[in-house]
């Protein structure tokens, strides 16, 4: 079993983050033949984009001794 894989990375299915990753790429497989689930997907990615820089933001800001505080 993979204890360790990030959100959205279709490396792996079977993971620690509760099934995502494969409800990810099930919803990857079927919007090859959906425009509407893939603009959800696109805007689903985007969100996540933004988390993380804002995150990563917070972090340069506060350095990782504080980021959690």
């Amino acid at each position: 079993e993979i204890s360790e894989c990030l959100v959205g990375s279709e490396m792996c299915i079977r993971d620690s983050n509760g099934g995502a990753n494969a409800g990810i790429l099930a919803a990857k497989i079927l919007a090859v033949s959906d425009p509407e689930l893939l603009a959800k997907l696109k805007a689903y990615s985007a969100e996540m984009k933004d988390g993380v820089l804002k995150k990563d933001a917070k972090l340069q800001e506060c350095g990782y001794h504080n980021y959690t505080k």
